[in-house]
């Protein structure tokens, strides 16, 4: 094949079909945990309450509640992927070889919101990362303006049913800054792959198995958090992945506002260097083309999550 500008052309509109193709047919699971919203300027802000804002009786004037109690802001980034194809390549007609690589590139375009939800989800404990106010997302002291704290961090909980039950009363007792109920209802159990099992039997099993005193002997107890807990497995939270094979998260994404918040500035796009006299074309012989993306991972509020670990 003769290296034309059709030629280019021709190999754009193929690369860009394969592009889309994998990244409409690639499922992401980052909604499942966290909110999506886009955004217009490089710095997005998010006003958070500490407080519930519930109507109140109409009696004398309206009662203006604060819009920004607390003012958290989320600041873009610039993502890039780029592959080259050697020109011999188009030359002899072997561009079906790289199909797959740019199918790759379309599926990984499809998964960086995941990126970036789990990299800011295992930097919960970070206070570089921090929430609204300004801590770590989980921390034992989320001080309030009102003088109580909320804790939802806890160490040495190993992932057991009656830890996961204690965990969701700690977070269904959560008040706000008025002294009201924040109304977390913990409907997810979040689980690395190493504490699939014990996940499937907190959330499924009918019976569990529980040894009473010093007999050895097992006996069988009903499980009462069956079917109160949507268990997700994700291989993204494993020790291998820079996670933790004892970590385990409960959430409540019940909300319009989940625990994360995924903010796109600008899609994935796919941008191309491929004229006859493009530099690359001339110096390296190769044909260049890559993605293009914006955007960043954020915090909602950290009521709605707790992280527990052994």
């Amino acid at each position: 094949m003769q290296i034309t500008p059709q030629a280019l052309r021709d190999l754009r509109v193929a690369i860009n079909m394969l592009f889309s193709g994998a990244r409409t047919k690639t499922p992401s699971v980052y909604q499942r945990i966290a909110t999506r919203t886009t955004a217009s300027t490089k710095t997005m802000s998010f006003p958070q309450h500490a407080a519930t804002r519930k109507l109140r009786r109409w009696e004398g004037e309206r009662k203006v509640v604060n819009g920004k109690a607390y003012d958290y802001r989320v600041t873009a980034e610039k993502f890039e992927l780029t592959m080259g194809i050697p020109v011999e390549e188009i030359e002899d007609d072997n561009i079906g070889a790289y199909n797959h690589l740019v199918m790759d590139m379309g599926e990984q375009a499809a998964l960086w919101p995941d990126d970036l939800i789990f990299e800011l989800l295992l930097r919960g404990e970070d206070a570089a990362y921090p929430a609204f106010d300004s801590k770590a997302f989980f921390a034992n002291d989320h001080a309030l303006k009102s003088g109580s704290t909320i804790d939802n961090l806890f160490a040495s909980t190993a992932l057991t049913k009656d830890n996961v039950a204690g965990i969701i009363e700690v977070m269904m007792s959560y008040v706000g800054e008025d002294g009201r109920s924040l109304r977390v209802r913990p409907n997810v159990l979040a689980v690395p792959p190493a504490l699939q099992e014990e996940g499937l039997a907190i959330v499924g099993s009918n019976i569990l198995a529980q040894v009473f005193g010093s007999n050895t002997a097992a006996a069988g107890v009903d499980n009462t958090m069956r079917g109160r807990l949507t268990l997700e497995v994700f291989p993204e939270l494993a020790a291998s992945a820079a996670g933790s094979d004892t970590a385990y998260y409960l959430m409540d994404t019940t909300r319009s506002v989940k625990p994360l918040v995924f903010v796109e500035r600008s899609a994935p796009k796919m941008n191309f260097k491929n004229a006859e006299d493009d530099d690359n074309v001339f110096w390296d012989d190769e044909v260049v083309f890559g993605v293009r993306a914006r955007g960043a991972a954020g915090w909602g509020p950290y009521w709605l999550a707790a992280k527990g670990a052994a």
